[in-house]
């Protein structure tokens, strides 16, 4: 059992402990606190807006094609900028995956 565990487990105990141990302790906690900042940034910085122009390119479609997978299906919803309109790129990478449906697909159903 490591010390953080002991610690869960037993909140109110008392414990005498080792220098070296602390420090471990102290890194391991240091080290999980990081890893999860940075998978937050880096999901903050996955989830930038593109411009449509751009992403009528990126995803080599006709922008009508945008507008019925809005209007039509409910994906890959605009957000506007005064008369700008954008799409986040969070919504447009699994469409490049080959998660979402392509435009020739039959659609019934999108799971959300």
């Amino acid at each position: 059992m490591d010390l953080l565990e002991l610690a869960r487990t037993n909140p109110e105990i008392t414990i005498s402990i080792r220098v070296g141990d602390l420090i471990t302790a102290a890194r391991t906690i240091i080290a999980d606190t990081r890893a999860e900042l940075e998978g937050t940034i880096a999901a903050e910085r996955a989830d930038f807006l593109i411009p449509r122009e751009d992403v009528v390119d990126i995803l080599k479609v006709d922008p009508s094609t945008l507008y019925r997978w809005e209007k039509e299906y409910g994906y890959l919803i605009p957000v506007r900028r005064g008369t700008r309109v954008f799409y986040r790129n969070s919504d447009i990478q699994p469409i490049l995956n080959g998660t979402r449906p392509k435009p020739n697909s039959k659609i019934t159903h999108i799971q959300k």
